[in-house]
């Protein structure tokens, strides 16, 4: 489960729409030019590219473009509607205070995308193959989870869930004194491995949107991601995000 941060994060918009000694269209003409040294980054363009063959390179591995890529379109439509109709002191085009910071926050992400890093996560609770069943489920009802890493060598191996433990109490069920006995061991056949991903505390939450959506078009259920500091399951675990979480991220990130 994760929490916010006190701070709230900001983009940084240069394009407010108090902004009167700078017309709409400069701002606008800005903000597009430093979106198009954005995408030349991205693509590693040196030579020439237009801007829509640039969209059409960058979106195929950065999911901001891709996100964006018919806003960016529409942008280059009124782009060459500023040029070709300015005049010396005067625009035709002139673009609407709403379009003028929507390509400013476009711009921004893609310059400085939200993070996981963003988020803070309360102390997890982990186990590891020799801890009690009982232990895990007394952990579950007094800290309200469903979602427990299990630990050994100092790594990460499983993702113990209740939909696991449902699972496998459903199949020993007969055993009246399966609770007292078992250990986490015990449970650890019935744990999916595609249960959990892995992610660094600079991914970006565009990735970890993705990620959760992905799995639902494969016809699976990613249940949490665990955030360590340089992507790999090694301690120590710096957070985890779980579906619950969702509409904080798509709130950060302008998604739907």
């Amino acid at each position: 489960m994760i929490l916010l941060k006190n701070e709230n994060y900001s983009k940084l918009n240069h394009f407010s729409m108090n902004n009167t000694t700078t017309p709409n269209s400069t701002l606008f003409l800005d903000a597009f030019t430093d979106i198009e040294h954005k995408l030349k980054e991205i693509c590693h363009e040196q030579y020439h590219m237009g801007f829509l063959e640039l969209i059409r390179k960058a979106q195929s591995f950065n999911k901001i473009v891709r996100k964006f890529s018919t806003d960016l379109k529409e942008f280059a439509e009124l782009r060459n509607a500023i040029i070709h109709t300015r005049r010396e002191n005067f625009v035709i085009a002139e673009p609407h205070d709403d379009i003028v910071n929507e390509i400013g926050r476009i711009r921004d992400l893609l310059y400085d995308p939200p993070r996981v890093n963003l988020l803070t996560t309360v102390k997890l609770f982990v186990v590891s193959p020799s801890t009690p069943i009982i232990e895990v489920l007394k952990g579950i009802a007094q800290r309200n989870i469903m979602h427990i890493p299990v630990i050994e060598n100092n790594s990460l191996r499983y993702l113990l869930t209740a939909k696991t433990l449902a699972r496998w109490m459903a199949g020993n069920i007969h055993e009246t004194d399966i609770l007292r006995q078992a250990l986490v061991a015990d449970v650890i056949p019935y744990i999916e491995k595609q249960d959990y991903a892995v992610v660094n505390n600079q991914t970006d939450l565009f990735e970890v949107v993705e990620l959760f959506r992905n799995t639902l078009k494969g016809g699976m259920h990613l249940q949490a991601i665990i955030i360590t500091h340089d992507g790999r399951p090694v301690m120590p675990l710096l957070g985890i995000i779980t579906a619950s979480d969702l509409p904080k991220i798509l709130g950060l990130t302008g998604s739907k």
